[in-house]
């Protein structure tokens, strides 16, 4: 068998790569199907992303969905999940009790959860759906902050199976019903503020009902306060509009004045600071990294090390 290429040359199959391979056998196989329209098949793949670039991970899926019958595929592809609707997901996972197959029920999410989920989730990061556990955090400067300071302890989050999910674009609650009915384990980290109680009704009902060991925490008034009071304030003073210094009416050292100053930070000015501070967590080690957060990332992986059968 001989394949066309782009400048008219034949090459028999076996001179291309293994993805080319992979994907005309697969299409050899759907020519059958059409050949030979009786019967109801079943198709059974073992990673068939193996060798392929992303892009055609994603348009293999669907050639795939174009087959007849029943189609039974194992992936280790966040891409290739990426295409597939959440109802046609199973996730096996070992638990104490053996190897478990997880599902999301159909009827679990609401359209506008599902939007939500479709967008924020699967679209766009379907690689965590692998994870053993979400670490659920509020910003943006969460997801700069939280890494840096695990490689400052020594952590490995990605060889624990933790992954980091910001919430407070999506839905908290969505996101806790699609780990609980995936045997996700997660925990939540929220800023003890006026959002507070918000979080906590989104979450509580997950908390109280779910199999395994799910925490929602609260463990400083906010995350830029929690890191102003740690000296870090000299990078986010860098970012502070003179305007807004001049806002404050608090000396240094009064009781409340990172907040005033937290609350004067643009947003802009939050995620401007963040990266960098991130860069000085890691250069300076476990002694850069503030009690509360040390305390969370060390809850997390005590989580999943409790958890392995």
């Amino acid at each position: 068998m001989q394949l066309g290429t782009a400048t008219g040359a034949k090459i028999p199959l076996s001179r291309h790569g293994e993805g080319t391979q992979s994907l005309a056998v697969l299409m050899l196989f759907s020519a059958f199907l059409e050949a030979r329209p009786e019967g109801a098949p079943v198709l059974a793949l073992e990673e068939p992303e193996a060798h392929l670039h992303p892009s055609a991970i994603r348009a293999l899926w669907d050639l795939v969905r174009g087959f007849s019958g029943q189609k039974l595929i194992s992936t280790h592809s966040g891409e290739f999940l990426a295409a597939t609707e959440i109802g046609d997901v199973r996730r096996l996972a070992r638990t104490p009790d053996g190897i478990k197959a997880f599902r999301v029920p159909r009827d679990l999410l609401s359209d506008d959860e599902t939007r939500k989920f479709s967008y924020h989730i699967r679209r766009a990061r379907g690689e965590l759906l692998f994870a053993r556990c979400w670490l659920m955090v509020e910003g943006e400067t969460e997801t700069w902050v939280y890494p840096a300071a695990a490689r400052a302890l020594g952590l490995n989050l990605h060889r624990e199976g933790v992954r980091l999910v910001e919430f407070s674009q999506s839905d908290a609650g969505m996101l806790a019903k699609v780990a609980d009915a995936l045997g996700i384990s997660w925990l939540c980290v929220g800023d003890d503020d006026s959002n507070r109680a918000k979080v906590e009704r989104a979450l509580g009902p997950h908390v109280d009902g779910a199999d395994q060991v799910d925490t929602l925490v609260f463990p400083y008034p906010d995350i830029e306060v929690n890191l102003l009071g740690h000296g870090y304030d000299a990078i986010y003073r860098n970012h502070m509009p003179t305007q807004n210094l001049q806002k404050l009416t608090k000396a240094p050292g009064d009781s409340g004045y990172w907040q005033e100053y937290a609350a004067n930070l643009p947003k802009r000015a939050k995620t401007r600071a963040a990266s960098e501070v991130a860069v000085e967590i890691e250069a300076r080690g476990r002694s850069g990294v503030t009690p509360e957060i040390r305390s969370v990332l060390e809850e997390i992986v005590a989580m999943v090390q409790e958890g392995e059968p």
